[in-house]
């Protein structure tokens, strides 16, 4: 998600006006809805920080790719164990 800072602090002195009219009123629990508010909007401004520095780190690592052997049974080592018989044969 990339919202721009700025719309985030435009949200933000929003919720402060409505906390401050909530205060004003008396209105604890419209105090404490704006604060949530606006803690979740400063959380987003600092998980988006934490993205870009993240994004930068790991940019500048090299990449190495694991090298995939895959091996696949014989059909004789599969033949061979239905010989043996199966823990779940009655």
């Amino acid at each position: 998600m990339n919202i721009p800072v700025q719309n985030i602090i435009a949200k933000v002195e929003q919720q402060l006006n409505e906390m401050k009219s909530e205060a004003a009123e008396g209105n604890e629990r419209g105090v404490q809805e704006a604060a949530k508010l606006i803690k979740a909007y400063c959380e987003l401004v600092l998980d988006k920080e934490s993205t870009a520095t993240k994004k930068t780190t790991v940019s500048e690592q090299p990449r190495i790719l694991p090298s995939a052997n895959v091996t696949t049974p014989s059909t004789s080592s599969l033949n061979s164990n239905k010989d043996e018989g199966s823990l779940l044969d009655f």
